[in-house]
């Protein structure tokens, strides 16, 4: 489940109290301040001006001092075939930024990707 909160304190939910839900789609992410993500026992919190990100609580700073992040959200399904095995999911969030590297511009991106029992965290 996600929130998204905007730049002026409002909050968007994935679902409304009447169990409706809303699409990712909708995210105003020119007005994205930061994006919480609750899966797997884990919630991880992005915040997109500082390029900061928390999970459980334990803060991941990753040193860029760019002024832009933009919001990186996706999830993957992996399905073992046979003997009626579960699916595992696993829910990526993190962010991507353009900042100067030497003489040109550099993509960095961060992902965190957090499972029923491990998290990663992927520095492109």
């Amino acid at each position: 489940m996600w929130s998204a909160i905007y730049k002026n304190d409002t909050v968007f939910n994935q679902f409304n109290e009447d169990n409706s839900e809303n699409l990712f789609k909708d995210i105003n992410q020119e007005e994205l301040k930061k994006f919480i993500i609750r899966t797997n026992g884990w919630e991880a919190i992005v915040n997109l001006e500082t390029g900061e990100c928390k999970v459980n609580g334990i803060k991941i700073a990753f040193g860029y001092d760019s002024n832009e992040h933009r919001l990186i959200y996706f999830r993957r399904v992996r399905q073992t075939l046979g003997n009626g095995a579960e699916p595992t999911i696993t829910e990526h969030v993190g962010w991507q930024s353009t900042i100067q590297g030497g003489d040109s511009l550099k993509n960095v991106k961060r992902i965190i990707g957090m499972e029923k029992d491990r998290i990663t965290i992927q520095c492109d």
